[in-house]
């Protein structure tokens, strides 16, 4: 995949500014979390930062109040 459509997986809020996106998915019977964010140099988009982790089946969910 080339930078420029890396870029494209990047969603945008009012064309300013990029932000985060995360999802899991499930391939071949094994479930991973995506995580995509744009990383900047002096304020500007230089590229994207894209980390694939394995979750297992049974994964436990706290809920914090903050």
């Amino acid at each position: 995949m080339n930078f420029v459509k890396l870029l494209h997986c990047v969603t945008v809020d009012d064309e300013v500014n990029p932000r985060v996106n995360a999802y899991t998915i499930e391939k071949r019977g094994v479930r991973k979390l995506i995580y995509q964010a744009p990383w900047f140099r002096d304020g500007i988009v230089q590229g994207l930062v894209e980390l694939s982790l394995e979750i297992p089946d049974a994964m436990p969910h706290f809920i914090r109040e903050g």
